[in-house]
């Protein structure tokens, strides 16, 4: 879909070791590193989306091996659980402790009384 943000579908095929093949839109760039584990094609270009194919089929075996492995790399560096509830809970407490303390003032602060 050209209008996911991350396809969780390239994830999936990424930590399964997959060589991916994408369309060139900002949440693909984040998983497809383009010739590395995988290639990315024009948004909404089938011709371009038939080379991305054909390019991919003419690696051998040892090549698709490594672009998996490397897909794979990725996905567990970038997006891994862990990293991603990390990311989730910073953001969460970022967020509470900036309107705790905007909220907090005149109720809890005894000189505003």
């Amino acid at each position: 879909s050209y209008r996911e943000g991350l396809p969780l579908s390239l994830l999936e095929g990424a930590s399964m070791c997959r060589p991916l093949i994408a369309a060139d839109t900002a949440g693909c760039r984040d998983v497809v590193a383009h010739g590395v584990n995988g290639f990315l094609c024009p948004e909404k270009d089938g011709e371009g989306l038939a080379l991305a194919m054909e390019e991919f089929y003419h690696l051998s075996p040892a090549e698709r091996l490594k672009m998996g492995r490397e897909g794979r790399k990725i996905a567990a560096g970038h997006f891994s659980q862990e990293k991603i509830h990390a990311i989730y809970l910073k953001r969460i407490n970022n967020y509470a402790d900036g309107h705790a303390h905007t909220a907090g003032k005149g109720i809890t602060d005894k000189t505003d009384r």
